[in-house]
């Protein structure tokens, strides 16, 4: 078994509201086990080659190549690769609310395996912050803390699709791409429906417009980044798509009735 990782157990702070503890990729063989009971951390873990077996909370999978897995805090599971059927899978250990958050808001209970989920190019790019950030524990898991929203996001994106409405298409289409700026012409060319249908689709179900509904979901992330990072208000706005700090600032507080350095303030006191 091969085993590649860098640990930062030793910069964990309970008052961090995300800590990364180990990232690494693994070449599994036959003599690749792992047990834990009520796990104290939480996992995300990518099959780039083969298959693995994994029990988890009375459920069992067997992930194979461009499945995630989700390892829960206070999970018990075991994984192990069986004889002759090894894996190659990459991986991110961490903890903290709001990664908690994250996995309850989005992605459905009582589920650990992902099918058809790529999350490699979010894994080079873990990589990369985490050969940039010069021993900075404080700037690495502010950064990673917003590749961790977007893999979560696109884990939940690999649940099928079947059976949902025009209208749930367009909101998981628009959760998927908050972080981008997303236009009813696209919306139009995506879904092959004119700008009004759409517009009319989504307003009888939600009361609410596919713009009014993407705007409140941008503002929902800022607060999530201004209470949970170190990130710039410039950086956060840049991050959501905004055309500019002020637009971004605006809207905000149109919204919220605080401004984000004073929403940011009011959080860190509270």
């Amino acid at each position: 078994m091969r085993n590649e990782t860098e640990n930062f157990w030793k910069y964990y702070n309970g008052e961090y509201p995300l800590n990364v503890m180990v990232i690494g990729k693994t070449d599994c063989d036959a003599d690749y086990y792992v047990k834990r009971n009520h796990s104290r951390i939480m996992a995300v873990e990518y099959i780039t080659k083969g298959r693995q077996t994994l029990h988890i909370n009375s459920k069992s999978y067997t992930p194979k190549k461009n499945c995630a897995i989700l390892l829960t805090k206070g999970s018990c599971h075991e994984y192990y690769c069986a004889k002759n059927d090894y894996a190659e899978k990459e991986w991110i250990v961490f903890d903290g609310p709001l990664a908690e958050s994250l996995i309850k808001q989005y992605l459905p209970e009582n589920v650990y395996c992902f099918e058809n989920c790529n999350l490699l190019p979010y894994f080079r790019e873990i990589e990369r912050i985490r050969k940039s950030c010069c021993g900075s524990y404080e700037t690495l898991t502010d950064e990673i803390a917003v590749i961790l929203h977007r893999m979560i996001i696109q884990i939940r994106n690999s649940v099928s699709n079947t059976e949902l409405t025009l209208a749930e298409q367009i909101r998981k289409y628009l959760d998927a791409n908050v972080e981008k700026k997303v236009t009813m012409e696209e919306l139009s060319s995506v879904f092959n429906y004119s700008k009004n249908q759409l517009a009319r689709v989504f307003k009888e179900a939600y009361g609410i417009t596919p713009y009014s509904y993407y705007l409140e979901r941008k503002i929902d992330i800022a607060k999530l980044y201004l209470s949970n990072t170190r990130n710039p208000v410039s950086t956060i706005s840049q991050l959501l798509a905004f055309s500019d700090q002020n637009y971004f600032s605006s809207e905000f507080k149109r919204l919220t009735s605080l401004s984000p350095s004073e929403y940011r303030k009011k959080m860190n006191h509270e």
